[in-house]
């Protein structure tokens, strides 16, 4: 999991510019692409765990935000996953995906420009969890975002794999249409 950067008041020759790099549109926009696909993974998990096929799921999952889908993953975890062995990681890997949702949140809704002169990339907030009236701001480097997609992959490629763990089928074929 990448680390946050450490609080810090700007400096005096610090200021906040509105514009971004294309790397950095770049960037952020494949996390955004990456979690709307992770939060697709976590359906599909759900409706695995439920057993049933992707009409029924999406009645059920589809008004779900990710913290819902994470709450729902958390209580059919617990019923379905027997095994301690898979139940721990299963545990580990949602609060990891928890933890993911808060930088992504940051990203997606942030408001973004360039810490100069460093030429950092920044997102201000102020939505945080800060005082009222006080604007939160978060570096993005290269660094952090490539990490921060990563993560967002291997927890994507653990979901995938759970089925096969649990010995069940990912998908359940719909059902024909009633006459």
């Amino acid at each position: 999991m990448p680390e946050k950067p450490p609080i810090q008041e700007l400096r005096a020759d610090q200021c906040h510019h509105a514009d971004i790099s294309d790397e950095q549109y770049f960037l952020i926009g494949r996390i955004i692409v990456e979690w709307s696909k992770l939060e697709a993974t976590m359906e599909d998990t759900i409706w695995m765990f439920l057993d049933i096929d992707e009409d029924d799921g999406k009645a059920i999952t589809k008004r779900l935000g990710a913290d819902g889908k994470l709450q729902l993953l958390r209580t059919l975890g617990a019923r379905y996953i027997l095994v301690d062995e898979l139940r721990a990681p299963f545990v580990k890997l949602l609060q990891y995906v928890d933890e993911l949702k808060e930088g992504r949140n940051f990203i997606a809704h942030g408001t973004w420009g360039t810490l100069m002169p460093d030429n950092v990339p920044v997102a201000l907030s102020l939505k945080s969890k800060a005082d009222p009236g006080e604007v939160i701001s978060e570096t993005f480097p290269k660094e952090r975002m490539d990490a921060i997609y990563d993560s967002i992959l291997l927890a994507k490629r653990k979901l995938i794999d759970l089925p096969e763990l649990l010995g069940k089928p990912r998908r359940v074929p719909r059902e024909p249409p009633r006459p």
